[in-house]
């Protein structure tokens, strides 16, 4: 069962995706250059060879990096997931 961490199986499946997707909309007004982001992303669009670089950087120094490239079916994937409005 998909759970949020922190409710448990106190709520159902929609009752949780209803808790999300309030989540989203607190992550959302505090984060809306990374919402700027995606939409300019979305708005672009998705191409089979589009490069994609993730960095991450933590408070301690260390890092996370990782690149991929888009393939086919990825790019499918990415549109789908486009289409949903949050």
């Amino acid at each position: 069962m998909f759970e949020i961490p922190g409710l448990g199986d106190k709520l159902g499946v929609l009752g949780q995706l209803g808790q999300l997707k309030n989540m989203w909309e607190d992550f959302k007004k505090n984060n809306p250059d990374v919402i700027d982001f995606m939409n300019k992303v979305n708005e672009k669009g998705y191409c089979e060879g589009q490069e994609f670089v993730i960095a991450v950087k933590y408070p301690d120094g260390t890092e996370q990096k990782a690149d991929f490239v888009l393939g086919k079916d990825d790019v499918a994937v990415l549109e789908t997931l486009a289409k949903i409005k949050l």
